[in-house]
């Protein structure tokens, strides 16, 4: 029963000895812009591979970690893009595939079961896709909650149509129908400057990214569905229904939204995040996070907080 699960008991040892112990037992490699030395506390065990990464991400104080594949025609290309991490930049010739459900919906998909390992998301890719490189690529990132980086100028031909599956062998298989390559790893983004929290896109999309690790679009309220739809299968057939009415339900909300001016749109997020029901359900997302924190760590953190506050509010960069 402990099969696939991972343990670390660490108590204030450097966040590189944490990060190649979680390595050495699920060959999934971390890339951090993290100071590796820095000491952090971690006490997990037998858990599964996402809540040992929630484990990690709380105590070192990282948020928006993602499983990303690096997809190139060669090994050459890999390594570039490897180089270009965490941030290349906007004339770097990498496209950057990322769509997310927007942060003020999230907490009403709290009652989604979570995959036991990221790897283990599935895509299903659309029919009649056009049998090219980054059509396919762009698919696969609407389905999943991956990242998906590679040369700008790189879509060739492919053979035959994706076959999709679980998406750490699915993506791979893509890059080689390409005659390319694929490298699987996990982003862990050391915390933004207080002032570059990424805001409302000026395209109008909620929740989209343009600075620091991201540089990602919204998910279309019209994909929620479809992405969550393998979660969903996941609960009890009696529970099915009512929560994918729910979901539906937002996604129409947030569409009608979109056609609204900037500012009813912020307002309309606004009375959102107040709502005590959804306020609840954050804070419940937030409080697990900080269970996992020594008491030390969550006082350090807040300490931090308030410290970027107050840089902030004097015009400061952090």
């Amino acid at each position: 029963s402990w099969w696939g699960t991972v343990t670390l008991e660490f108590e204030n040892k450097p966040l590189g000895r944490v990060l190649d112990s979680f390595t050495r037992q699920t060959k999934l490699t971390i890339f951090t812009d993290l100071d590796r030395a820095k000491p952090v506390t971690v006490r997990v065990r037998r858990v599964t591979v996402t809540e040992a990464l929630e484990a990690i991400q709380a105590s070192a104080e990282s948020r928006g970690g993602r499983l990303a594949f690096l997809l190139a025609p060669d090994p050459a290309g890999l390594a570039r893009i490897r180089s270009l991490l965490p941030r290349p930049a906007e004339d770097s010739g990498i496209r950057i595939l990322e769509f997310r459900i927007p942060f003020p919906a999230m907490a009403s998909l709290e009652e989604l079961p979570e995959w036991r390992d990221p790897r283990n998301q599935t895509w299903q890719p659309t029919p009649a896709l056009p049998k090219l490189l980054q059509p396919a690529a762009e698919n696969a990132a609407e389905a999943t909650e991956v990242r998906v980086l590679l040369p700008a100028d790189w879509n060739p031909p492919l053979r035959q149509a994706p076959a999709g599956g679980e998406i750490s062998s699915a993506l791979p298989a893509l890059a080689k129908m390409a005659g390319g390559r694929a490298e699987m790893i996990f982003l862990l983004p050391a915390p933004r400057p207080e002032g570059d929290r990424g805001q409302e896109s000026s395209s109008g999309g909620f929740g989209a990214r343009a600075s620091g690790w991201n540089r990602s679009s919204s998910l279309p309220p019209d994909k929620w569905v479809e992405r969550l739809g393998p979660r969903l299968a996941a609960l009890p057939k009696e529970d099915q229904a009512s929560l994918r009415a729910s979901i539906q339900e937002t996604a129409r909300q947030f569409q009608d939204w979109e056609n609204l001016p900037p500012e009813q749109r912020r307002e309309k997020v606004q009375a959102l995040m107040e709502d005590p029901a959804n306020a609840e359900r954050m804070s419940d997302r937030f409080s697990r996070g900080m269970r996992r924190l020594s008491p030390e760590q969550r006082s350090q953190r807040y300490k931090g907080y308030v410290e970027r506050r107050a840089q902030a509010k004097s015009g400061q960069n952090p």
